[in-house]
């Protein structure tokens, strides 16, 4: 089974037109990456759905077609695993800053009597979380489980 194509085109809205070569961009990269057919399915149920919204207002155009680009990107996280550039970076680095960070920064404030080092320790929080997304970044795309798109 082969992924449709987006039949919604802009002539005078930028955002829109932004909106649609991001959406575009996305079934390309899909159409690289070896695709089981009930997720085939799926993408192109929510791309038939867009393709009926041909004659609607271009705000609710632009609206849905944000929604619909979020909800191919999390079946294709949920379901193989393949997640846009930079994902786990993006992903740890808050992670690491409320996990690692906060506790840190509370400890050597705790420790020291002055409370501006809660700073210092979100620092080294957005570090660590930066490494292990980076790491985690680095081995989905060794198992080609990454695509080139904007998250």
């Amino acid at each position: 089974m082969h992924i449709h194509y987006l039949e919604i085109s802009a002539e005078n809205d930028l955002k829109l037109r932004t909106a649609i070569n991001n959406f575009t961009v996305l079934i390309d990269e899909i159409k690289v990456k070896a695709i089981p057919e009930e997720v085939c399915y799926k993408i192109n149920s929510q791309i038939d759905f867009m393709n009926t919204l041909v004659n609607s207002d271009e705000s609710k155009i632009k609206k849905k077609l944000e929604i619909t680009y979020h909800k191919i990107l999390l079946i294709l996280r949920r379901d193989l695993g393949i997640v846009p550039e930079n994902y786990y970076r993006n992903l740890y680095l808050a992670l690491g800053m409320s996990v690692f960070g906060l506790p840190i920064g509370a400890l050597i404030a705790f420790l020291s009597g002055n409370y501006s080092f809660l700073a210092i320790g979100m620092l080294f929080g957005l570090s660590i979380g930066v490494l292990v997304g980076a790491k985690k970044d680095k081995i989905a795309d060794e198992e080609n489980k990454v695509i080139k798109v904007q998250s």
